[in-house]
């Protein structure tokens, strides 16, 4: 299995809200300073009772087949009135911008989507 148990601080905002780590397998954040290898610490979306806020970074689950397979991203949102983008914040091209129409939960690229956690930290692990 790959879990593991990754040790870091709550976020002092949410210190009830449920909280894990995503792992970062790209570098579609690295002018944000969230690479690949790092774990992005979150506080969980639902318990938290979050809303979208533009500018902040989100983990981001997505499924192209129904919700047999999904990949977690990391993005960060610009909220508008009709849509929230999630835009990739990267020194590399070829990360598009994922569009979202208000009260929809599937993408411009057919793909469901869900916000499940407002990325507060990371950690780089070594060994």
């Amino acid at each position: 299995s790959d879990a593991r148990t990754i040790h870091a601080d709550l976020n002092a905002s949410y210190p009830h809200a449920k909280h894990f780590a995503a792992d970062v397998r790209d570098d579609a954040m690295d002018r944000a300073g969230i690479t690949d290898g790092m774990f992005a610490l979150c506080v969980d979306f639902a318990t938290a009772r979050l809303t979208v806020e533009s500018g902040k970074i989100y983990a981001i689950r997505r499924s192209l087949d129904g919700g047999k397979t999904h990949e977690t991203i990391i993005r960060k949102a610009m909220a508008y009135s009709d849509r929230t983008e999630y835009q990739a914040d990267s020194s590399r091209t070829g990360y598009g911008t994922l569009t979202v129409a208000s009260g929809s939960a599937v993408d411009d690229q057919d793909a469901q989507v869900e916000t499940i956690g407002l990325v507060y930290g990371v950690q780089k692990i070594f060994y």
